[in-house]
């Protein structure tokens, strides 16, 4: 789904956010998907950030039957951190994790130098590495609720599922039109009207149900820090 642009002063809240909801063995998405209801080998989330806009992606390795559960849950995640306060363990762990990493993805020469190129090139400043460290650490639940409300909106997210026979396991066992138009076996719950749109492409020989309503999807992908 969009998300920020690079020089939104929410990014920083939706980089803890971002580690809340996928990074990680103790993020909600490893712990609901794959520790409780073993729905999935490999879950998590990354946001990239560009110019004028950015995206949120959620990507897991699920076996056919159990895509419609495995949706259901992580739209029900999703739901979750829109409208519910985040305690403050939680985003007490989310942060530090968040600070970890972000320093982590710094201890070589060549990662300072990449991290100062993207700096001037698209922010026209190099923002020092401890400012972005108070700011991360000054990110409060409110600040949480307000981007999550911000984002995870149903009329911004698009949902693929990409594999052998999906047609079946993700929808159910229903003809191959219906499979394609039968919006409600995918939509996502936690906003108001959607207004999308289902459509269905063949990657090299497999099926990809889409779920697709979003203003303008990002050209590239920038996984880079601040």
């Amino acid at each position: 789904m969009p998300a920020l642009p690079r020089g939104d002063p929410d990014r920083y809240a939706l980089m803890v956010l971002n580690s809340l909801l996928g990074r990680g063995m103790s993020s909600r998405l490893f712990r609901e998907v794959r520790e409780r209801r073993g729905l999935a080998y490999s879950i998590g989330s990354a946001v990239s950030r560009h110019s004028d806009t950015g995206m949120l992606a959620i990507s897991a390795g699920v076996s056919p039957e159990n895509v419609r559960e495995a949706v259901q849950v992580i739209t029900m995640e999703l739901e979750k951190l829109a409208q519910e306060r985040v305690g403050d363990e939680e985003l007490t762990k989310a942060r530090d994790y968040t600070v970890g990493s972000f320093r982590l993805s710094l201890e070589t020469p060549m990662a300072l130098g990449q991290r100062a190129g993207e700096n001037l090139l698209t922010l026209g400043e190099i923002e020092p590495i401890e400012s972005v460290v108070e700011k991360l650490r000054a990110v409060e639940t409110d600040d949480i609720s307000r981007v999550a409300r911000r984002i995870l909106r149903r009329e911004r997210v698009a949902l693929s599922v990409v594999g052998p026979d999906v047609e079946t396991a993700a929808t159910g066992d229903v003809g191959p039109r219906q499979a394609v138009d039968d919006r409600s076996q995918v939509e996502p719950p936690w906003s108001d009207d959607a207004g999308g749109q289902l459509q269905r492409v063949v990657p090299d020989g497999h099926r990809c149900h889409r779920f697709a309503n979003v203003g303008h999807e990002p050209a590239a992908v920038d996984d880079s820090g601040p």
